[in-house]
């Protein structure tokens, strides 16, 4: 055994520090802890993934004690010491030799002791690579997209020591984390096995890729570690933390799941997607608090139930869900989101607000139970086989709607065809529609810039009877000249009559063509760009159903019928036989569209932006 001594010698001491903190409830959207607590000042460690009784076999990492909070040193930890003006080849690996399994534990080096120059960096796990300039030192370490969720592998929770002189090197060497951990305690009252977790920024914030501190200003104050991580690729929101190696069986009793994550992740909420261990999505939860994890601070999630679901979101959140009723699944779950965008908070609960068989609003048979529930920032429903469509709307402890969903079960899943100009890939029908020919073709009726729809036209040829046959929760219609687009989102039902003008009083509401968290598409579909619909060809007119029929794919465009402000009835709607194609493209009060008419025409032309017209989505 090599003598332990201190570091002017051959060996550094390192202790580790415990800390408290108070859990974030994510089903009754508490207010999180504050930042200044639960502070994890290390000598040496990273704080682990692991379960505290694995028994894994050493490598360089740590692990938590039984009270979840304290890291521990494991055998075989190893870091290198290295001087700001040294030179290639001199960094020094330094072994763990006493003190495994404690938070206070002996070092020693790999060969002779490091004897450069002071000041004295410490960096763990001993993998990080090093870069030099002429007056700095750069770290360089890849924070991995997939951790090893058995423990925390290394390199997923770096950390640095600033030794200024002999005199600290003597003494115990005090070790700062450069990231945070995402603690979540799950639970289950059946036999459920956690394989997998994808944890996604709702924010978009950067959770793994190439990271990199220049030294150059170092001092003890990790604030003067120049921190910076690459975001330029896409997809670096989402983390997975893999479990296969050692899948955990969840119980009454919480089982903790951690994540390693850099500073500042999670401030727009987080998203958990939790997979069994045949890799099938099972279950999730969603916050749209702020989460923000600070550097060397655990973010706790307080215990949440875990279940089985079809996720509806599973391909990204939207304004819009659709259900294959083929599929035999008990209850189908999403979290409820601003579109794609972040978390809705402060929501008590979740009801249908309406819901129709066809698309005139003239109802015959529910299409969702009666079991819409609100948990863990998240919807689940279940279906009774119907075709049809449904807006669930969510909404605060005073019954104000916070946001609402659309809810799409068609005849079958709508298909994409690539014909539309440019080569873009449309839908082969409207939003909303049952089929994409012939009868419930013509789909939902939107206001430009808004997500929520109104019901339209029986079929094609037909003509509109919105604000007379309408659901329970009626869809109504107001004369309104000060409306904006939060007033709309908390009254998605209620129709904005105003002609010549944009409904909306700020002229602020609008589609884009990089989609918005108000466009009313399902994930992975927008709104069309003006350009979008160049070049694309059409059969004759067909008098019959009251469309074109495109030439290659034989998808119609059909008559949709509009609604409209007429001064005698106020909410006048057009018959099916002319038919409305929004665009993002807009003006001041008004936007473009692609319309089908009887005059046997599809043209490029302008309406109000009060008018509801249909919306053929594209593929982003």
């Amino acid at each position: 055994m090599k003598k332990s001594v201190f570091f002017a010698a051959l060996a550094v001491a390192a202790t580790l520090c415990a800390c408290t903190r108070e859990p974030l409830d994510v089903n009754t959207e508490t207010e999180p802890a504050t930042e200044g607590e639960g502070l994890l000042t290390i000598t040496a460690g990273l704080e682990s993934c692991a379960d505290n009784t694995s028994s894994a076999a050493p490598s360089t990492r740590t692990y938590l004690d039984t009270d979840k909070e304290t890291p521990l040193w494991k055998a075989g930890d190893k870091f290198y010491m290295i001087g700001r003006y040294s030179v290639d080849g001199d960094e020094k690996a330094y072994v763990l030799e006493d003190g495994a399994g404690t938070s206070k534990a002996v070092f020693v080096p790999e060969g002779s002791s490091f004897g450069g120059s002071y000041p004295h960096y410490a960096i763990y796990p001993s993998s990080l690579g090093i870069s030099r300039t002429s007056s700095s030192y750069i770290f360089n370490f890849t924070l991995p997209q997939t951790q090893t969720g058995s423990e925390t592998a290394s390199g997923q929770m770096p950390a640095f020591a600033f030794i200024p002189d002999a005199e600290a090197q003597s003494g115990n060497v005090i070790f700062k984390n450069v990231c945070g951990l995402f603690r979540l305690a799950l639970t289950s009252a059946s036999s459920v096995t956690v394989g997998k977790l994808e944890i996604i920024d709702l924010a978009g914030n950067t959770l793994w890729g190439n990271a990199h501190f220049n030294m150059k200003d170092a001092t003890e104050d990790p604030g003067t570690w120049g921190w910076s991580i690459d975001n330029t690729d896409t997809g670096k929101s989402h983390l997975f933390v893999d479990y296969s190696d050692a899948p955990k069986t969840l119980s009454s009793t919480p089982t903790y799941f951690y994540a390693a994550v850099p500073p500042g992740a999670l401030s727009g909420g987080v998203r958990v997607i939790i997979y069994d261990d045949s890799d099938n999505p099972i279950d999730e939860f969603c916050s749209g608090k702020n989460l923000s994890v600070a550097r060397a601070h655990i973010k706790p999630i307080k215990s949440t139930a875990v279940g089985n679901y079809t996720l509806l979101d599973l391909d990204g959140t939207a304004n819009c869900y659709m259900v294959d009723r083929s599929e035999t699944s008990p209850t189908y779950k999403f979290c409820a989101t601003q579109g794609n965008g972040g978390g809705v908070t402060s929501i008590a609960s979740a009801a249908t607000l309406w819901e129709t068989n066809n698309n005139n609003g003239a109802s015959v048979n529910a299409v969702l139970n009666n079991d819409v529930t609100y948990a863990a920032g998240c919807i689940s429903f279940s279906i009774t086989g119907q075709q049809g469509n449904a807006v669930i709307a969510a909404s605060d402890n005073s019954d104000n709607i916070l946001w609402s969903w659309h809810i799409w079960l068609p005849n079958s899943l709508p298909v994409g065809f690539a014909e539309l100009g440019n080569g873009v890939t449309s839908m082969d029908r409207n939003l909303g529609a049952m089929k994409e020919s012939s009868e419930y073709a013509t789909g939902f009726l939107y206001q430009y810039g808004r997500k929520d729809p109104f019901t339209g036209p029986y079929h094609v040829g037909s003509y509109n009877t919105a604000f007379t046959t309408s659901p329970a929760a009626a869809i109504t219609n107001e004369a309104k000249t000060d409306a904006t687009i939060a007033w709309s989102i908390a009254n998605p039902t209620v129709y904005v009559d105003r002609r010549g003008a944009s409904w909306d009083s700020a002229n602020v509401a609008e589609w884009t063509d990089a989609k918005s968290i108000y466009d009313p598409c399902p994930a992975g579909w927008k709104v069309p760009a003006r350009a979008d619909y160049n070049g694309l060809s059409f059969d004759s007119w067909d008098g019959t159903a009251w469309g074109y029929q495109e030439t290659t794919s034989e998808y119609w465009f059909h008559g949709t019928g509009r609604l409209y402000y007429n001064s005698s009835d106020k909410h006048a709607a057009e018959t099916a036989k002319n038919g409305y194609y929004w665009t993002t493209s807009k003006g001041v009060t008004t936007a473009y569209v692609r319309m089908t008419t009887d005059a046997k025409t599809f043209t490029e032309g302008t309406i109000d932006k009060g008018t509801a017209a249909a919306v053929r989505c594209v593929a982003e």
